[in-house]
């Protein structure tokens, strides 16, 4: 199935025992929306919103939400995901609690609870860090990896400041 609207939102405010579905090639609108979405992509012009997205792309021009994102890549200027597991998550602000997959992007800033991949942004910062932050300030209060920047902060680190590079092991 195709869900295309102005506003396309299929039973996001349902509870869980009710778990309505969006389940197709897609779902478009100026505002896309499902509690479930099980689909190739999901595209909205200002927001696409979303409880769990599983699919290959979610887009919107202003704000993706998911509370947990199974697919390849999430792209909007804000985006904000509890737990993400595909390739990448793009954006010019990025929020989100758990992040597994190769690179987590953004033109300004990430912040995340959880790393399990690539933070590259001016700003980047984790409470727990396995793999790589790659901007002009860094932070993570533990860090299994390395960090590449200006300013790099690991808080439990022997030298919790350095320039250029820091690392954790």
């Amino acid at each position: 199935a195709f869900q295309l609207s102005l506003v396309a939102i299929q039973g996001i405010d349902a509870t869980e025992s009710e778990t309505p579905k969006m389940i197709g090639i897609g779902q478009a609108g100026l505002v896309a929306g499902a509690y479930h979405f099980y689909g190739v992509f999901q595209l909205g012009v200002i927001g696409a919103i979303t409880k769990k997205f599983t699919g290959l792309i979610q887009v919107a021009g202003i704000v993706a939400d998911a509370r947990e994102f199974i697919g390849a890549v999430l792209f909007a200027p804000y985006t904000r995901v509890d737990r993400f597991y595909g390739f990448s998550n793009i954006g010019v602000v990025n929020f989100s609690q758990e992040f597994n997959g190769f690179a987590m992007l953004a033109i300004i800033m990430n912040w995340s609870a959880v790393v399990n991949g690539v933070h590259m942004g001016i700003f980047n910062r984790a409470k727990s860090l396995s793999g790589m932050q790659v901007g002009v300030v860094n932070s993570a209060a533990n860090l299994k990896g390395i960090q590449i920047g200006v300013l790099n902060h690991f808080e439990n680190g022997v030298i919790p400041y350095m320039v250029l590079m820091n690392a954790g092991f």
